[in-house]
């Protein structure tokens, strides 16, 4: 956690993973080409990222929702079932998205810079 709060963003990665990825990229024997085909995949990576935090926000949301809720208004009606369950299917596919990309970069990246 500290380390995350003191790591600088530079350039357009906003996601912390994203932005650790592209300077260990930057260091490594990458050439133009290459590097911007990487950023492209990190630019991607980013977004899913951000998906992902939007949809686990929206099942936090719609958990706290449920607790607050009356025990009478328990009984949820099934378009509100329906939602959550989409919710949380979306964020695991999402998530098993973000770790298999985060995985192929970084592998990617770092073959490239053990071959230096």
């Amino acid at each position: 956690m500290v380390y995350d709060k003191d790591f600088k963003f530079k350039g357009e990665f906003d996601e912390i993973q994203a932005a650790r990825l592209w300077q260990l990229a930057l260091k490594s024997e990458f050439n133009a080409d290459e590097l911007v085909e990487l950023k492209e995949k990190l630019l991607h990576y980013q977004n899913r990222i951000k998906k992902l935090n939007y949809f686990s926000g929206q099942l936090q949301a719609h958990n706290l929702k449920k607790q607050n809720q009356d025990s009478d208004e328990m009984d949820e009606d099934s378009s509100g079932k329906n939602l959550h369950k989409h919710i949380e299917n979306r964020v695991k596919e999402l998530d098993g998205h973000v770790k298999k990309l985060h995985q192929q970069l970084e592998e990617k990246i770092l073959n490239k810079h053990s071959e230096l």
